[in-house]
């Protein structure tokens, strides 16, 4: 179905209001660009109809059918928005790591290509780190409970970026958590020892530490799985060594 509607910034029209619809919706490229300033407002696009808008912008470009520019502008939306929820930033941190490895695996092209890699990452670091300062990046006491599920997703999801600043905070605390000194709250520990492992040398002796110090068996795999996330090749070929 094509429809032919006048478009502009102030009067602006949007389809599948709730998502309850089974179907894309494919924009013009300037009814994008004003969804994309529209969806900074929380009032004015719900945080699951902008999961909607990023899900079907990704879906349409991938098939050549809507431009990449039109799917960053959404995702540009999103740090300024004062409500965050769960369906926009799970549906966000999906796509921008999907962008990311599709910009890693392109890397052998050339240095033009690794300038763009880390330019895209310090991107996707600036649009995450905006919504963990607003939740905290350690829980408190009454929040609501879609703040504890957001907030090691967005850790997960810098971990991925590789943030200096994160990884710095994540191997303070393994270190002090391997120590006994500072707990981890568990539904942080993960995406804390995710971190430590992308770190280096120093935070990966230290999960090591905590896997046989751990008598938990999730803890165990907590620390296995993120082990698995090194990135120096001489810490992959331990992790290999180890599990064997």
């Amino acid at each position: 179905l094509s429809l032919g509607i006048p478009y502009n910034c102030s009067d602006w029209v949007m389809f599948n209001v709730g998502q309850t619809g089974f179907y894309r919706v494919a924009y013009t490229g300037s009814a994008w660009h004003c969804l994309g300033e529209s969806a900074k407002s929380s009032e004015e696009i719900s945080g699951v109809d902008l999961a909607g808008l990023v899900d079907d912008a990704d879906a349409l470009s991938t098939v050549g059918q809507v431009s990449v520019a039109s799917l960053t502008k959404l995702l540009d939306a999103l740090p300024h928005r004062v409500e965050d929820g769960l369906p926009e930033w799970s549906i966000a941190s999906r796509v921008t790591q999907k962008l990311l490895s599709l910009l890693e695996e392109a890397d052998g092209a050339g240095e033009s290509t690794l300038e763009c890699t880390e330019g895209f990452k310090m991107w996707a670091t600036n649009i995450f780190k905006a919504p963990l300062e607003r939740v905290g990046k350690g829980p408190a006491k009454g929040e609501p409970e879609v703040v504890s599920m957001l907030r090691p997703l967005l850790i997960e999801t810098l971990s991925r970026f590789g943030d200096l600043e994160m990884s710095l905070d994540a191997l303070t605390l393994v270190l002090q958590y391997a120590n006994g000194s500072e707990p981890i709250d568990p539904s942080l520990r993960y995406p804390y020892f995710t971190l430590a492992a992308r770190s280096g040398e120093s935070g990966y002796d230290k999960l090591e530490q905590i896997y046989l110090d751990a008598e938990d068996p999730q803890e165990k795999s907590r620390v296995l799985r993120a082990l698995a996330q090194a990135q120096d090749p001489a810490l992959i070929n331990r992790t290999l060594s180890f599990a064997v």
